[in-house]
């Protein structure tokens, strides 16, 4: 057969190969090469994936039926949780929680990024929680965990991280963002970087209680090692309202949101979702 010219290349090709017309070995466009090899080789293909994955199917009702519950992606995807909570938590001051905001105001709406240095980031760990000897009447030993306050400190608009391990004695045991446990706690500590404060049995503790165990500063023009501008002076909100009283005689209670800033307006939230007491007390949650 004669290659015509001005023919398509579509004819030129059929042409060329002497094959009759229908079996293409080149397509215009990038399309790709079709010969009746080709054309075996992806029907065989087809048969062999459609066949995995009713294999794939049968297999998840089988497991459906064996665990009693229906296995979506939602579920798939539970063990990956932890670890972006922790993330977005560093980044978006929310915690592993869910915390509600105030709808009268869209300015609460708005993601605050941890600010910029060390100091932005304490270390958990005080010189007298080091060596593990009291402090502010607080032993460290272990205590029946009865519950835990969720709290937020923002410096010229910036989230500063609460570390895991306050409260807690060295040697430190870690998995990942989380602190499993040490030589021993205290009756207020932390074991992730979320702001989930654990409040031990016992006599009613404060904000200022806790700043101690971290080694932190908390007066009314100092917070964390940062000082407050003249005439803006620290402000603590818990579940939203403003305490009045000196930021560290704040109480530090089971189930208080509590938010401290200075420098720059950040809308406090008035409540936050607190998962489970059983996986409080077990650390690092599942």
């Amino acid at each position: 057969m004669a290659i015509l010219r001005g023919a398509s290349i579509l004819e030129r090709a059929n042409a060329a190969s002497g094959l009759p017309g229908g079996w293409p070995i080149v397509l215009a466009d990038g399309i790709e090469v079709l010969t009746p090899r080709r054309t075996r080789l992806r029907a065989r293909a087809d048969r062999r994936g459609r066949g995995a994955r009713r294999l794939r199917r049968a297999g998840a009702r089988l497991a459906e039926r064996a665990s009693g519950r229906p296995r979506s992606r939602a579920l798939r995807m539970r063990g990956a949780v932890p670890l972006l909570c922790v993330v977005l938590s560093v980044f978006f001051a929310g915690g592993c929680g869910s915390s509600s905001v105030p709808a009268r105001s869209s300015e609460a709406l708005v993601a605050r990024s941890v600010g910029r240095g060390a100091r932005y980031r304490p270390p958990p760990t005080a010189a007298t929680v080091a060596k593990a000897l009291p402090v502010d009447a607080m032993r460290c030993g272990s205590k029946r965990t009865i519950g835990a306050a969720h709290l937020e400190v923002f410096v010229y608009g910036h989230v500063v991280v609460i570390a895991a391990g306050i409260g807690v004695a060295p040697p430190l045991r870690r998995r990942g963002a989380y602190v499993l446990g040490g030589r021993c706690t205290y009756p207020l500590h932390t074991l992730e970087p979320t702001g989930l404060v654990l409040i031990a049995d016992g006599p009613e503790r404060t904000l200022g209680d806790l700043f101690d165990l971290w080694g932190q500063t908390l007066t009314t023009q100092a917070v964390a090692g940062f000082r407050a501008p003249t005439g803006h002076p620290v402000a603590v909100f818990i579940d939203g309202a403003r305490w009045s009283g000196p930021p560290a005689a704040a109480p530090l209670s089971a189930g208080a949101q509590i938010t401290v800033e200075f420098g720059e307006y950040v809308t406090p939230h008035a409540h936050y979702e607190f998962p489970a007491l059983r996986s409080l007390r077990s650390g690092a949650r599942p």
